[in-house]
């Protein structure tokens, strides 16, 4: 099956308007910081609800009680610097908004300055009204 990109007219649209102003503008992207959270099972990818022993062909193994793992925020500076911090816990509203007042944003103003743009993807907590909230004031 070939993988791809589903994407409406209106959301291609919506992104060769953006490239446009962004090269219209001359948008720094020195200035962006890119967050993003990933979690990391111990035990293959999320989607593997059971697996196959390389020795024993023909019999699988299910994972149990989730096969356990761990979850991390990180921050990507146009510098190279990589900041990774660990998630306990499950993220919420929140817990994400304690994680950015306590960790990113003294981060970001330690190495950028009061001058960058912070970038997250449309992650149901990233978009909360409240996160929105923080993030603006």
């Amino acid at each position: 099956m070939k993988k791809t990109l589903f994407l409406t007219l209106e959301q291609k649209k919506k992104r060769e308007k953006i490239c446009e102003h962004w090269l219209v503008t001359r948008m720094d992207f020195t200035k962006v910081v890119y967050s993003d959270e990933k979690k990391f099972n111990l035990d293959g990818p999320d989607n593997w609800k059971s697996y196959q022993k390389q020795n024993q062909p023909g019999k699988r193994k299910k994972r149990q009680a989730g096969g356990g793992g761990i979850m991390c925020f990180g921050l990507i500076f146009s510098s190279g610097i990589l900041c990774v911090k660990k998630i306990t816990g499950k993220v919420t509203a929140s817990s994400y908004q304690s994680l950015l007042s306590s960790f990113a944003v003294p981060l970001m103003f330690d190495l950028m300055g009061d001058d960058f743009l912070f970038q997250q993807d449309n992650c149901s907590v990233h978009v909360a009204r409240s996160t929105l909230d923080f993030l603006e004031e």
